[in-house]
């Protein structure tokens, strides 16, 4: 299960995905317009994600969600504004697309307007806005019209054996399997935790 901005999602136990919540952006990923909140398109009781089986896991970032089928596929729906659904394009979808390139994958996150997965080889990837360093890189990606992003995913730099992925609102952070913390992007009020608040386009 994840909670996401306006939006929540779960995985049940026979493959499938459901949200529920606000679906300005199709974040809900039924390829539907739910009135139900008065002006505005939003469901306040649980809907099925179109196309989706055999779902591992799924997560709800701020406009958008992403999930992981059993076969290591990585799929995105809702906001694409700065590329957060990583199939090339700038392109909301109100159903899942499967992510560009990506394959093996184990974990994912959906944040703010970025995404990041981890493979099966213990890599990082991420994609999306990168306004603050938030793909960890250390690459400025002018292939958005909105600024900085890379609608495809890029391999963050130097982290292998990586077990677990989140991305932030403007940041995100691994846990690697020697039990490290490295975390990359804004730092503002501290959040890379490096003891400093400067931000970091690489993993700290």
């Amino acid at each position: 299960i994840s909670a996401g901005g306006n939006h929540s999602c779960v995985v049940k136990n026979d493959g499938t995905a459901w949200c529920w919540g606000d679906n300005h952006y199709g974040e809900l990923g039924d390829g539907q317009n739910h009135q139900a909140c008065g002006l505005y398109d939003c469901s306040p009781i649980p809907v099925q994600v179109s196309i989706l089986s055999s779902v591992a896991t799924v997560s709800a970032g701020n406009s958008h969600s992403c999930a992981v089928k059993s076969d290591g596929t990585a799929w995105c729906w809702g906001s694409n504004s700065t590329g957060q659904l990583g199939d090339t394009t700038t392109n909301d979808s109100p159903t899942p697309i499967q992510v560009s390139g990506l394959s093996g994958v184990s974990n994912i996150s959906a944040g703010n307007s970025h995404s990041c997965a981890v493979k099966s080889d213990g890599t990082a990837w991420c994609w999306g806005s990168n306004s603050t360093g938030q793909l960890g890189d250390g690459q400025s990606h002018q292939t958005c019209i909105t600024g900085d992003c890379s609608p495809t995913p890029v391999q963050v730099s130097g982290l292998l054996g990586v077990v677990t992925i989140s991305a932030g609102w403007l940041h995100s952070c691994a846990l690697k399997s020697d039990g490290t913390v490295w975390c990359w992007g804004s730092n503002y009020h501290g959040q890379l935790g490096d003891s400093t608040t400067t931000d970091s386009s690489t993993p700290t």
